[in-house]
């Protein structure tokens, strides 16, 4: 027969105890916070704000590296100033 020591079985009923009553009073501040929200008055939601006619973009069929209309290049370009770049590199 397993006779387990009693400081074990009084560790194990002390850890068990404290998970008991932390979930009874976890459980506890839910009810008050539900109660509380039951008598409180309702909040309607606010009128969606009205949007700007905007114009409908451009569609790029390349890829675009910037958005504004003075910077933006496109994927060829980009390989062009990379060539650029590695000839005027010294060997």
């Amino acid at each position: 027969m397993y006779v387990v020591p009693l400081g074990l079985c009084i560790v194990f009923l002390s850890v068990l105890a404290y998970f008991v009553s932390k979930k009874f009073s976890d459980s506890a501040k839910e009810r008050e916070i539900l109660k509380f929200l039951a008598h409180s008055p309702q909040r309607s939601t606010p009128p969606p704000v009205p949007q700007e006619d905007l114009k409908p973009r451009e569609r790029s069929l390349g890829l675009v590296f910037f958005v504004e209309k003075k910077e933006r290049f496109g994927l060829d370009e980009l390989f062009e100033a990379t060539a650029d770049l590695h000839s005027q590199t010294p060997s």
